[in-house]
């Protein structure tokens, strides 16, 4: 690590003597990695420009740093979201205002996708929820291919019965389930000639079901 010599002017009062300029020696250190170089002097005297080079350089370099600054931020967005929406505007222009940072994050979210399997699941469904909200095409044939695989796979029919049956089990969630299909019902045309075609289907389903299954009546042979 490279190291200049610089003298510098500063104020300086002693507890016996009145103010007075004396002079004192800071060390100009080049860091290790040219990015930044340490501005002169103590923390305290350094520019809001120099200041923010400095975290910027060790917020890339520094992996403890960096996971308390995210630690810190999480912690204010849950109590301030005034501060939240604020940093979001500020990130998101910073970000796209400077492609190296923008790349930089951008490897490490793809790090964090590939080693992190909580966060990769996020990533996954918070992805699927906003394109299924928005892409009627992918909605369609996410669909149509959930009701192929439902039909050809039998551990997957079974795992989706298993869980239906897991969050039934919920009052909250069974009324909440009840309420919006009532309101679906009542909304949406399409839904309902779907479901009373499916009660139909149901009934002569069932109804065929129970005339195999009841005893056909024999003639009674000593009587005649």
């Amino acid at each position: 690590m490279a190291q200049v010599m610089a003298f510098f002017l500063l104020p300086s009062r002693s507890i016996t003597s009145s103010f007075s300029i004396s002079p004192r020696a800071w060390f100009r250190c080049s860091s290790s990695t040219p990015d930044f170089i340490r501005p002169p002097g103590p923390v305290a005297s350094w520019t809001r420009d120099e200041y923010n080079a400095y975290r910027r350089w060790r917020y890339a370099t520094d992996a403890d740093y960096r996971q308390a600054r995210i630690q810190a931020a999480c912690e204010f967005s849950k109590n301030d979201p005034v501060w939240r929406e604020k940093k979001i505007k500020l990130w998101t222009g910073w970000n796209l205002a400077h492609p190296e940072v923008r790349a930089a994050r951008d490897q490490r979210l793809k790090e964090r996708y590939a080693d992190d399997p909580e966060y990769r699941e996020s990533a996954l469904l918070q992805r699927g929820k906003e394109r299924h909200a928005n892409d009627a095409e992918f909605r369609e044939t996410k669909l149509q291919r959930n009701k192929e695989r439902y039909a050809n796979d039998p551990e997957y029919r079974e795992a989706l019965r298993q869980r239906k049956a897991e969050r039934y089990a919920d009052p909250a969630y069974r009324e909440a389930s009840a309420r919006r299909s009532k309101d679906r019902y009542a909304n949406d045309p399409v839904y309902r000639e779907n479901v009373k075609q499916r009660t139909r289907e149901r009934y002569l389903r069932k109804k065929a079901d129970q005339d195999t299954s009841s005893p056909q009546e024999t003639p009674d042979l000593q009587k005649t």
